[in-house]
């Protein structure tokens, strides 16, 4: 005999039940309080500064030692020159997207309406 198997609601069902809200809007409330007041969030926005920066110099030194790599390998003779200038372009483009985003995102918080 084979057995019917019960389908359970989605989280997402049992969460939106009207109980469950109410539970939920209790236990995050005081963090959202907390969170408007602004407590904490100089202390964060620091550390992903910080890591942000690290991050940055990581994938710099990465990016810049792949450079000389190629241009060892062209100099070597095993690597067309023309692929080492495209790469260096492709380099070059990814530093100005980064540069270009943190520009428009810091120019965007000064917007006011």
């Amino acid at each position: 005999m084979k057995h019917k198997s019960i389908k359970k609601p989605s989280l997402f069902i049992r969460l939106a039940q009207p109980d469950n809200a109410l539970v939920l809007a209790t236990l995050f409330l005081p963090v959202l309080a907390f969170a408007a007041s602004g407590g904490g969030f100089t202390q964060v926005t620091n550390t992903v500064v910080q890591v942000r920066g690290w991050i940055y110099a990581l994938v710099g030194v990465l990016a810049g030692g792949y450079f000389v790599w190629n241009c060892f390998l062209g100099w070597q003779g095993n690597k067309p020159w023309s692929d080492i200038l495209i790469l260096g372009l492709w380099i070059a483009a990814a530093g100005a997207g980064i540069a270009i985003g943190e520009w428009v995102f810091k120019s965007g918080g000064s917007v006011s309406l």
